[in-house]
């Protein structure tokens, strides 16, 4: 198991996340996001509840 640090500053339903990847951006609400992650192409969909998270690339 790999560890990683995210910082996160919400704006509503705006958020901004900073890791050692680069700077992203996400909108949604709590248990399902749409995003877009700085340097990679593509959005990603990620959702979850309780621990059991998944993250799926949209076409």
């Amino acid at each position: 198991m790999g560890l990683y640090y995210r910082k996160s500053v919400s704006f509503g339903p705006l958020r901004l996340n900073l890791s050692k990847k680069g700077l992203g951006a996400s909108f949604g609400v709590a248990g399902l996001r749409v995003g877009k992650q700085a340097g990679r192409s593509g959005l990603y969909a990620r959702g979850g509840k309780r621990g059991v998270y998944f993250r799926t690339k949209l076409g």
